[in-house]
């Protein structure tokens, strides 16, 4: 992945890499507060690269003073759609943060985002999602920061 963004002019120089884990059993809300206490940590400036809902997550979480830049691969920023039916499925609280016409959705969809932003977008997809996807997000969904 690194040698993906340089390859496109966005060098990321030397830097610590900090890995940040959230499940699908945590509410949005809960992953924020935990990243944004572990961006405070730093005192460095600090590259967000984030895959999937860590894309998602990372552009909020860019308001946080040491965020230089985020970096996101396959980010549903417009949402999951299966999140819809699967949050009447299952009890876990991530389905509701991800789902479209959530609230965590929107809100990020509403706010401008904080720092420079390059969204890769990933296109293999499956075809039971009748638009072109990765296999889980719509390209559409990965393209709404646009």
């Amino acid at each position: 992945f690194v040698w993906f963004a340089e390859r496109l002019d966005y060098h990321l120089g030397k830097a610590d890499t900090v890995f940040f884990h959230h499940g699908l059993r945590e509410h949005g809300p809960d992953v924020m507060t935990r990243l944004r206490a572990q961006l405070d940590d730093y005192e460095e400036p600090v590259t967000l690269i984030g895959h999937s809902l860590g894309g998602l997550f990372s552009v909020p979480a860019s308001a946080s003073p040491n965020v230089t830049r985020v970096i996101t691969l396959s980010a549903p920023f417009n949402g999951v759609m299966s999140a819809e039916m699967l949050r009447w499925f299952s009890n876990s609280p991530m389905f509701e943060t991800i789902r479209p016409t959530g609230w965590f959705v929107r809100g990020i969809l509403s706010r401008p985002t904080h720092k420079p932003t390059l969204s890769i977008v990933s296109t293999a997809g499956m075809p039971h999602i009748r638009e072109p996807n990765d296999g889980v997000v719509t390209v559409a969904s990965q393209k709404a920061l646009e």
